[in-house]
């Protein structure tokens, strides 16, 4: 089983500490296929994971899958980047619109719209849009 928690923590790292740029793609890509430690098939792994892993690690398989399949990487690093990017962190005494408690240390979305990380991300599993406003993270654009 790939252990997409700790490839995604050692990712998130590598973008904190180092940076990664579109030029990275192809690097990323072949560093979470080298960090998989499983048993059973890559492509399913990979597979499984883009569809119910968090956001985060869910772009993050569907980048190393795209390397994989050679599929289109360049979209795939597109949307990586995009979920990577996603939420910016800040502190607020502002409600949660989803919990509807205050949310102190929260994560604001491109759209202005404030939540708690876990509510959000919670929310990210299922869609990648603001519940508030649909703005869509990944695509950039207001529905």
């Amino acid at each position: 089983m790939i252990y997409l928690d700790s490839i995604a923590i050692q990712a998130q790292q590598l973008n904190d500490n180092h940076g990664l740029s579109i030029y990275s793609a192809e690097i990323l890509s072949q560093w979470i296929i080298q960090s998989w430690t499983g048993v059973g098939s890559l492509a399913v792994e990979l597979l499984s994971g883009s569809l119910h892993g968090t956001l985060f690690e869910r772009y993050m398989c569907r980048l190393a899958l795209a390397y994989y399949m050679e599929g289109d990487i360049e979209k795939a690093w597109g949307d990586f980047v995009a979920a990577m990017h996603a939420t910016t962190e800040v502190e607020t005494n502002l409600e949660c619109p989803i919990c509807y408690e205050v949310i102190g240390e929260g994560v604001q979305l491109k759209c202005d719209h404030m939540y708690h990380k876990e509510c959000i991300h919670t929310w990210f599993d299922k869609k990648t849009t603001c519940p508030m406003c649909r703005y869509d993270i990944i695509n950039g654009v207001s529905n």
